[in-house]
């Protein structure tokens, strides 16, 4: 009889009992009758027989002792206690035959690794050995076979979602090695069997596909998102060269030099009390879609948004050469697209938007927790910023930058001297400029800006009545300016917020003089 065997040759089950067999009703098989005969304890049962169990191996193929038929007609060939008190079985071990016999060798699971079949006799005779000794391969209910591959392949899916990409992959090979080793174990030790082959061929590989995928898909999420929370701090290039190089949002801050811009809008809780909620909060996100987009058209970095102010940094995260122009470059886009946006928007209070300019040495980079970190800087530096931003209010100007700015500043701009301050909280005196636009107003501008700086002279050197003249003499001539090309009447044109400034220091000089040893510096007690 044919023993049954699956597509590969292999023989994996023992059928006792062959039913439904042409002419016969019940067949068995040679293992069965031959386990009922030494009253196996398995066939005691009679039910038993009906009943497929699967092969235990217990080796490769010669496990079982035998020994060839012809040595038996050999004197001493063979010990005379071989064959005492055992059951024989007598088979051929059959490789070859003529054309369309089957031959009598199968494949076992041993024969993988040993690259050897089995004759049939010796699988009928493991049949035999596993009844006599009762340790057939069991298996698992389907049911519970089936929840345990679902059980794996769901909790490995999820594993692996959760792993970094080399640690996925180290996962999933480990995996297979643990489910292979311990399906062989079950066998071994406890003599149970289940398709362990599905979960490793195809369940795992499976999972660690789905983790590729799913992390795939994750990552592109998550770097869109960062893009789009970085394109409203940086310009778009920058933004392109920090998803290709992380690390340079990792954690920790370095000294450097940076070009610092603050901004701030004046009068803007009065502007609140006096525009409407529906109204204000889609012109305030306007205005500062006009001002961010001045920063970042000329490689600005916006650190944060507080409240109505813009604080924005150059020269970092990466070095810019002239980080000093660039920042200039968008004070004075600024300037110039606010009051296109006053004009564009009919607001009932003009944004008038003041600016403080300043480089220095600062620290930059990554501040926070484990949990949150802020991309700022930090420094004395920034703080003189923030002051010269400040400082526009008291001198009534709208772009107030440091001497240590204006000295780095290569392209053309036109600004003038405004003196030398003291800030609150600071005791270092800052010489301080006004920007006043681009090349196209140093004509305009001209007149009243040399009668200023004359009379910034006078101050400076005590010249106190003389210097009252030219700052009169300043104010006059910028409303003459101002005026030219204006609908404006004279008395609705703005004077020169610095000369009024000093004339009123002049006012108290007369009453209290400063003494011999001043140099022209003014305590500002404004923050």
């Amino acid at each position: 009889m044919q023993l049954p065997c699956g597509p590969d040759y292999a023989v994996r089950k023992q059928f006792p009992v062959l039913l439904d067999l042409p002419g016969y009703r019940e067949f068995p098989t040679l293992a069965w009758q031959t386990a009922e005969a030494v009253k196996a304890p398995a066939t005691h049962d009679p039910k038993a027989k009906f009943t497929p169990r699967s092969l235990n191996y217990y080796g490769p193929p010669g496990t079982i002792p035998s020994v060839p038929y012809f040595l038996n007609f050999i004197p001493g060939a063979v010990p005379a206690d071989f064959f005492s008190n055992k059951v024989v079985f007598v088979g051929a071990r059959q490789s070859a035959d003529y054309s369309g016999k089957g031959k009598d060798e199968f494949a076992t699971p041993y024969s993988l690794w040993c690259k050897e079949f089995a004759p049939g006799v010796e699988i009928h005779a493991t049949a035999l050995v596993n009844l006599l000794k009762g340790d057939w391969l069991t298996r698992f209910p389907p049911a519970v076979e089936l929840a345990l591959q679902l059980a794996i392949g769901g909790f490995l899916g999820w594993a692996l979602m959760q792993t970094k990409p080399f640690w996925t992959l180290i996962l999933a090979c480990g995996s297979m090695a643990g489910v292979t080793v311990f399906a062989h174990l079950m066998v071994w030790k406890g003599g149970v069997w289940m398709n362990w082959c599905f979960v490793v061929a195809i369940q795992i590989p499976l999972a660690l596909f789905w983790s590729v995928f799913y992390n795939l898909v994750r990552t592109q999420i998550e770097k869109l998102a960062l893009g789009k929370s970085l394109a409203l701090h940086l310009p778009g290039h920058r933004v392109k060269q920090i998803l290709k190089n992380p690390s340079l949002l990792a954690p920790g801050a370095a000294e450097q030099e940076v070009s610092i811009l603050f901004s701030d809008i004046a009068y803007f809780s009065r502007i609140m009390e006096r525009a409407s909620q529906e109204r204000l909060v889609p012109l305030l996100n306007k205005y500062f879609q006009t001002t961010i987009t001045s920063i970042h058209q000329n490689q600005g970095t916006v650190i944060k948004l507080i409240g109505d102010a813009i604080f924005a940094i150059w020269n970092a995260p990466e070095p810019q050469a002239n980080h000093a122009d660039l920042a200039c470059q968008a004070a004075i886009s600024l300037r110039k697209r606010i009051g296109e946006f006053n004009q564009e928007n009919q607001v009932e209070v003009s944004f008038l938007t003041r600016l403080g300019l300043h480089t220095d040495q600062v620290y930059v980079g990554n501040f926070g927790s484990t949990e949150r970190v802020d991309y700022t800087a930090i420094g004395k530096g920034v703080n003189l910023a923030a002051r010269l931003e400040g400082a526009n209010k008291t001198l009534g100007t709208e772009a107030l930058i440091s001497d240590d700015f204006l000295c780095r500043v290569k392209i053309g701009c036109v600004t003038r001297k405004i003196g030398q301050l003291i800030f609150k909280g600071c005791d270092k005196v800052v010489v301080v400029h006004e920007l006043l636009g681009g090349l196209e107003v140093e004509e305009s501008t001209q007149a009243w800006r040399k009668a200023f700086s004359d009379a910034l002279r006078g101050f400076e050197k005590k010249q106190f009545e003389m210097a009252a003249a030219g700052f009169r003499r300043a104010i006059t001539l910028r409303r003459e300016a101002d005026q030219k090309g204006s609908l404006l009447a004279a008395a609705d044109i703005p004077d020169d917020g610095p000369s009024r400034f000093y004339l009123e220091r002049i006012g108290l000089f007369h009453l209290d003089p400063p003494p011999e040893e001043w140099l022209g510096e003014i305590k500002l007690d404004e923050k």
